[in-house]
């Protein structure tokens, strides 16, 4: 006897089983027929625009000074930084050995740039097809033993939109009024 309640209690159980999976089947059918329906299911299109940044150096010389800058030629803003390489050269045109220092050699504009490491990052992202601030306002063509200094500016720039890529790929951090250096 107890051997036959057993079996009707398996019974039971497997067609209270069967009920739940044929029930979750229908309510999922309702569930995304409703779905295909619904006008806020319109298909999303992504659309991604690629931008490119280009920067160059702009030289001129000013009541005797040379002053250099950047320009950013992109269609966006950026943030742009400069490193300085100087070659020293004799009379004769051959390389010398020269320990330089830039505040020797340049008159940087430390009030729109700063120096971290061995780069010098304009404080203020330079709007699409604009000019930095000056980067150097003057620079000494000799040095004191009469070899000329040659001076070459390596420029960088990243798009100004995401201060996480700026930090992610350069390493240093954006300002929350979106300039670098000390607030």
């Amino acid at each position: 006897m107890i051997y036959r309640q057993g079996m009707k209690l398996d019974k039971y159980l497997t067609i209270s089983c069967v009920g739940i999976v044929i029930a979750l089947i229908v309510l999922g059918a309702i569930v995304g027929i409703k779905s295909l329906f619904t006008p806020e299911n319109k298909q999303q299109v992504n659309t991604f625009v690629a931008s490119y940044i280009e920067v160059e150096t702009e030289e001129f010389w000013g009541e005797g000074i040379r002053h250099i800058r950047v320009r950013n030629i992109s269609d966006i803003d950026a943030y742009v930084r400069c490193t300085p390489i100087f070659t020293v050269r004799d009379s004769d045109g051959n390389i010398c050995d020269a320990i330089l220092r830039d505040d020797d050699i340049m008159n940087i504009n430390y009030d729109a740039w700063v120096r971290i490491g061995s780069y010098y990052y304009c404080r203020k992202p330079v709007p699409a097809g604009k000019y930095s601030p000056f980067f150097i306002e003057g620079v000494k063509e000799k040095t004191d033993e009469g070899n000329t200094i040659e001076l070459k500016i390596l420029v960088s720039a990243i798009d100004s939109t995401d201060p996480a890529t700026v930090t992610a790929h350069w390493g240093i951090e954006i300002n929350s009024d979106t300039t670098i250096g000390e607030e």
